[in-house]
């Protein structure tokens, strides 16, 4: 029997990965094995440096959800 639980072969997509709850949140589903996409206004390098570090997988994708257009890029830069 697997881990229970275990995101191995899963992605995650986290919005306001940058700091506070959303980088907590993107290093904990790392932790479990998730592939994280970290998406924020600001620069989500450091919470993909510390997933890296950890030994998991993690990928930047800054953006702003004023912009009318930033959910489509969200979606086609996580795909």
């Amino acid at each position: 029997m697997g881990d229970l639980f275990s995101l191995a072969g899963h992605r995650a997509l986290v919005t306001g990965a940058n700091d506070g709850i959303g980088r907590a949140i993107a290093e904990a589903l790392a932790g479990q094995g998730a592939r994280v996409t970290c998406a924020g206004r600001r620069s989500c390098a450091e919470t993909v440096a510390s997933i890296t570090a950890s030994g998991g997988v993690g990928e930047e994708l800054q953006l702003d959800f004023v912009d009318p257009m930033a959910a489509s890029d969200l979606f086609q830069g996580a795909g």
